[in-house]
């Protein structure tokens, strides 16, 4: 699930007893959400869709690692029907891949990527997640202090090579 077990984040904790398995689980749950949405990268491969205007002339992929070979675009014309969209090109740009088109279907308001991203197998996923979900946790769990300033700052430091640029 996330490159740190049930049983790795008990050892961080110090648990001895299964009492606590419920709400660590969810802690560690909630931690690959946030990993997955301030980094981009998804711990698990799964198709994912992202939409973009079609007055856009590029468009970057959000979520990582892209798996080659797994792109597909669509728009929905005038009659409200989806149709595919074989004239788009992708291309690697720094760590993220960019999909342009000479000029999208005339009519298309909105044009659809689909593509699989995420690890294939949780050992894939950077040592450097499983550190900082155990920081999470750690940091969430009702028998320690509140998310502290100190902990959110190691986690950004941890996650700093992945963040995702805020978008305007």
């Amino acid at each position: 699930m996330s490159g740190l077990t049930l049983d790795q984040v008990k050892g961080w904790l110090r648990y001895d007893t299964d009492d606590n398995d419920v709400a660590l689980t969810i802690m560690l749950k909630a931690g690959v959400q946030w990993i997955e949405r301030y980094t981009g990268h998804l711990f698990t491969q799964r198709a994912v869709t992202e939409s973009l205007r079609a007055s856009q002339s590029y468009f970057d992929l959000r979520w990582k690692p892209f798996q080659a070979g797994s792109l597909s675009v669509s728009f929905i014309d005038c009659a409200f029907a989806e149709q595919e969209f074989d004239s788009a090109s992708i291309f690697p740009i720094g760590d993220t891949y960019r999909v342009q088109a000479a000029s999208w279907p005339r009519g298309a308001q909105t044009i659809n990527l689909t593509y699989m991203a995420g690890y294939a197998t949780s050992d894939e996923i950077p040592d450097v997640f499983a550190m900082a979900l155990a920081l999470w946790s750690g940091m969430t769990d009702a028998d320690r202090a509140s998310l502290s300033e100190d902990g959110k700052s190691a986690m950004h430091f941890l996650l700093e090579d992945y963040h995702l640029p805020v978008l305007a």
